[in-house]
C-alpha cells in the first residue's frame, strides 16, 4: 500500500491524480465518461491514433500501467480509474504501449 501511495503522488506531478478514497461511485462515473467519449472509437481507430510524443503524459502513462498490477492486489477499486485514465489519455494524446492496459 505504501509504494501505491507512492506511485500515486508521482502520478500527481505529472498531472494524474486519483482520489485516495476511491469508491463504486467514483469508478461507475469514470466508465459511464469513458464509454460516452469512446462511443463511435473502434479498436482499429485507437491502432491509427498518433504516437504518443508528450514526454510526461508518456511517463504517467508507464507508471499507471505499473499500478494497475500493483492495484490488483492492494487497491482494486483504482483499477477502473486507471483504464479509464489510459484510455483518455491516449484519445487525447495518441497511441502507446501502455494504451493496451487501458
Amino acid at each position: 500500500a505504501e509504494s501505491t501511495n507512492e506511485l500515486l503522488g508521482i502520478l500527481s506531478h505529472f498531472g494524474e491524480e486519483f482520489p485516495k478514497d476511491a469508491c463504486l461511485a467514483h469508478v461507475e462515473s469514470e466508465i459511464k465518461a469513458t464509454q460516452l467519449m469512446l462511443k463511435d472509437v473502434t479498436k482499429e481507430s485507437i491502432l491509427e491514433l498518433p504516437p504518443l510524443k508528450d514526454a510526461r503524459k508518456m511517463n504517467a502513462m508507464k507508471l499507471m500501467g505499473l499500478l494497475i498490477s500493483q492495484c490488483n492486489y492492494c487497491s482494486p477499486i483504482l483499477v477502473p480509474l486507471i483504464c479509464c485514465r489510459l484510455m483518455k489519455l491516449s484519445y487525447e494524446f495518441g497511441f502507446c504501449e501502455e494504451t493496451i492496459s487501458g
